[in-house]
């Protein structure tokens, strides 16, 4: 089985050698949940191409699939780093304007998928991000707003939706403190460990 990942830092982890998962990237725990739930595969049946990009927004995590050729599945998870450097306390225009262009750069990148026949495409949920110095008020909202569409996109495209957000937040819809490092932005292996049951989970259901 090969899994393809193409996002921005929150894809890209900190891996091993060779780029070998680790613990400190969710494909380490989806491997884990799919060798734990699956039968018909084993740790060194599943395979992972990891062109994760630190800094990445999402126009360029539609740029990644010039990288890719054939896959198993595609598990597309971007927006962060847009609404993390462009979102605004006072300019309602531009917080729409970047949620807009988020949008598009997804549907983009799920158009060039099918052209490049991709059968199994997983889209995320922009993750959650606990409100602080770091992740202000309005990069959240924005986030709650963009992840409404991102779903409402993947019903109309006939993709597969893997809701991330729901997976890795709290009562007040933002990241548990436990999942995330002082950024409240970047997974911690907690963080890592939700995210990829998460889409294990999603896996699971789809196969």
């Amino acid at each position: 089985m090969l899994i393809t990942c193409i996002g921005d830092s929150l894809t890209a982890g900190h891996s091993g050698p060779l780029n070998e998962p680790t613990p400190e990237t969710y494909q380490y725990w989806l491997r884990e949940y799919l060798v734990e739930h699956l039968r018909s595969v084993n740790h060194q049946s599943i395979f992972f191409n990891n062109f994760g990009v630190g800094g990445a927004v999402s126009y360029r995590i539609y740029q990644q699939l010039d990288l890719v050729d054939k896959t198993d599945w595609i598990i597309i998870m971007g927006g962060t780093n847009d609404f993390w450097f462009f979102s605004s306390l006072s300019d309602e225009e531009q917080n729409q304007e970047c949620i807009n262009d988020v949008l598009k750069n997804l549907e983009n990148t799920i158009l060039s998928c099918k052209k490049k026949d991709i059968k199994k495409i997983v889209i995320c949920s922009i993750p959650p991000v606990l409100v602080g110095e770091s992740a202000n008020l309005k990069m959240h909202e924005n986030i709650l707003k963009a992840n409404k569409r991102i779903q409402k996109l993947a019903s109309n495209q006939q993709i597969i939706f893997c809701d991330i957000h729901l997976a890795m937040r709290n009562k007040k819809l933002q990241m548990k403190s436990k999942n995330c490092m002082l950024d409240g932005v970047h997974f911690s292996v907690d963080g890592n460990r939700a995210c990829g049951y998460a889409i294990g989970k999603t896996i699971l259901a789809n196969i």
